[in-house]
């Protein structure tokens, strides 16, 4: 009978990371449920008191309840959106836009660097850290603007309803 093999090879015989509970559940060894859900190691703050924002990051409490709502109102309006969004030369759909933005989003509040929506705006809905290219918005019949221009336009519109 031939040994079944991990598709990865260097892994060796699958029954070599894998075993069985006595109630039949198959276990991982703790390192391969971090290398399949690599969100768990974003999961802990690097200091500080933390909340869960209607976002969906983990933010530092520092930020404020009403600049968490209009971050939050500005993630919404970027997923619902139906407009094309550039980043690096590759277009993304409104969710996968605002799921970039939201892990920026994360990133930028750990590290206490954001307080308020401006401060989002410019930390991390503006450029790609990687390639400093500016992140950009294509709407139908419309000329493609700077992403950060189209959420200030946004976030102008939002508080001048609440008023």
């Amino acid at each position: 009978m031939a040994t079944r093999r991990s598709p990865h090879r260097h892994f060796g015989p699958a029954s070599a990371l894998t075993r069985r509970h006595a109630t039949g559940v198959l276990l991982l060894p703790a390192w391969a449920a971090l290398a399949v859900v690599p969100e768990l190691l974003l999961a802990q703050p690097a200091s500080g008191p933390t909340m869960k924002s209607p976002a969906g990051p983990t933010i530092n409490s520092a930020i404020s309840p009403p600049t968490s709502a209009e971050i939050t109102f500005l993630l919404d309006a970027v997923s619902s959106s139906a407009c094309e969004f550039r980043r690096n030369g590759s277009s993304y759909g409104g969710p996968a836009a605002a799921g970039h933005l939201r892990d920026k989003y994360r990133y930028f509040a750990d590290k206490q660097q954001i307080a308020s929506a401006e401060q989002f705006i410019e930390r991390a809905a503006t450029r790609s850290e990687i390639s400093g290219l500016a992140y950009e918005l294509r709407c139908r019949g419309v000329a493609t603007v700077p992403l950060a221009s189209w959420l200030r336009d946004q976030l102008a519109q939002h508080r001048a309803t609440l008023k």
